[in-house]
């Protein structure tokens, strides 16, 4: 199943005034992605369809299993995507580079990228799509054991980016939203 179709916007910029106007537009696609990817992760997590099937020939003979090839499947595209963590080496043989590649590893071990890289691949496994946020980590100081960013792996049921509608498809922006426990959305 593919998702109904990327969010594009005719728009050349995202400003103050046109933003509600295109986050509107992208709802309506982004909605039609939105439960496709929805039934994609519930049938990976083995909610199928077989499991609502109504038998008409002998009803009282209804043995239901769900064979689960998706989670299969998923499982061992993401060990083979993700079985070894990812190390950046530098192209240049200056000792400061070096030194900088070797500060960037201990940062992306301090946030646990292996695992939120396993996260990315297990979404784009599944539905298709995969969303990362780097947000600056509040708790960094340079003295402590903490990397300076936070990886994020974001839900793609409720994160989206819009395209601009020319050759070049740019990304215009990107969205994520969260409904609180009454129905409202916040939108960021």
């Amino acid at each position: 199943m593919l998702l109904s179709g990327f969010i594009t916007t005719d728009m050349d910029e995202i400003t103050a005034d046109n933003v509600v106007e295109v986050l509107v537009k992208a709802m309506d696609t982004h909605d039609l992605n939105r439960s496709e990817i929805d039934y994609l992760w519930k049938y990976y997590k083995g909610n199928q369809p077989i499991l609502t099937r109504t038998k008409t020939i002998r009803p009282e003979i209804c043995n239901r299993i769900v064979e689960n090839r998706a989670l299969e499947i998923v499982s061992f595209k993401v060990g083979y995507l993700c079985g070894e963590p990812i190390q950046y080496v530098g192209r240049i043989s200056d000792e400061t580079v070096t030194q900088n590649v070797g500060t960037l590893n201990e940062y992306m071990f301090l946030a646990d990228k292996p695992a939120r890289d396993r996260e990315v691949v297990e979404w784009d496994m599944i539905c298709g799509t995969a969303y990362r946020m780097v947000l600056p980590n509040d708790a960094y100081t340079p003295e402590s054991d903490e990397a300076p960013f936070d990886l994020l792996t974001l839900d793609p049921r409720d994160t989206f980016v819009v395209y601009s509608n020319d050759v070049k498809r740019r990304r215009m922006m990107g969205v994520k939203y969260n409904t609180d426990e009454y129905g409202f959305k916040t939108y960021s």
